[in-house]
């Protein structure tokens, strides 16, 4: 999975989305390049946060995360998912940075509204 990749989405209604894979020349990818390239990101976010985690999380969601982790070349994303929230309840339960750390996870709803909007969808939403 050397090469970079991109998610093209389809809407298909909200939270419906449908990504297809395209290497960043705009070839397609093949279906077993997208499943192998999706499975890596799985089994990192399974080891880290559980496989509750992964039946909890929207299947078109993962599928687009992964596809951005690929192009991000991040390695470990499942790490990167722990990581984030293990720092922010450590940012939260110091008194000195609490305040900051709320400030920015409100950020992070904020950018996900917008998100959201873009899309059409409605990801992380009280609803889900």
């Amino acid at each position: 999975m050397g090469g970079q990749v991109r998610a093209i989405t389809h809407m298909h209604g909200r939270n419906h989305v449908k990504a297809s894979f395209e290497h960043y020349d705009g070839t397609p990818m093949s279906p077993e390049e997208a499943l192998a390239h999706q499975c890596v990101h799985a089994a990192s976010i399974g080891k880290s946060l559980g496989q509750e985690f992964l039946l909890k999380a929207p299947a078109p969601l993962l599928e687009q995360f992964s596809a951005v982790a690929g192009n991000r070349n991040v390695a470990d994303s499942g790490a990167m998912l722990a990581g984030l929230l293990h720092g922010f309840m450590i940012a939260f339960a110091t008194k000195e940075t609490e305040e900051r750390a709320l400030k920015a996870m409100l950020e992070v709803a904020r950018i996900c509204d917008e998100a959201n909007n873009i899309r059409g969808t409605s990801f992380g939403q009280a609803s889900e």
